[in-house]
């Protein structure tokens, strides 16, 4: 029988760089994928913290405006009595912030932005307005100057003096 030479059946692999560089990158490969499918679901859970971070900053911010712009208000005769009303709301407001900012979750930071998202709107109307009330002059002597003339009206057709209906 013949002999088959076996040697031309298979390749005769030599160690070279081409191999090598081939095996590592196949690993490194497969090593990515898993870091990308173990590490892509930690990144959104950090993404959604540090946006919840950024939405508390924006909260803060948006309180300390309204509490500059009540305190600018209480400068002005005209919003005094609306500023005070803001200013006694903002430190209100500041005390809960302060002790509680850290532990709000994301739709109580919404809700609070949203409030004083509304109230800066508030504001900002009222001090275009000028305020809500205003100091109206009471004029006395007008209104005194005519009873005085209707009582003299009256104690004339009566017949009495000034004197007389004193006296009594």
């Amino acid at each position: 029988m013949a002999r088959i030479d076996k040697s031309k059946f298979s390749a005769n692999f030599k160690r070279d760089y081409g191999m090598i560089f081939a095996v590592a990158l196949f690993f490194l490969i497969v090593v990515a994928e898993v870091v990308i499918a173990i590490g892509t679901p930690i990144l959104i859970r950090q993404e959604s913290v540090w946006a919840q971070r950024v939405a508390r900053q924006r909260m803060i911010s948006s309180f300390d405006y309204l509490q500059a712009m009540a305190w600018q208000g209480l400068k002005e005769k005209k919003l005094q009595g609306e500023a005070s009303i803001f200013v006694a709301t903002c430190d209100l407001l500041g005390i809960y912030l302060r002790e509680n900012s850290g532990k709000l979750n994301a739709a109580e930071i919404a809700s609070v932005s949203e409030t004083l998202e509304a109230m800066q709107q508030l504001y900002q109307r009222m001090s275009t307005r000028g305020g809500f009330s205003g100091e109206t002059e009471l004029k006395f002597n007008h209104i005194l100057k005519e009873q005085s003339e209707r009582l003299d009206q009256v104690s004339r057709r009566v017949g009495l003096t000034q004197e007389e209906s004193f006296d009594e």
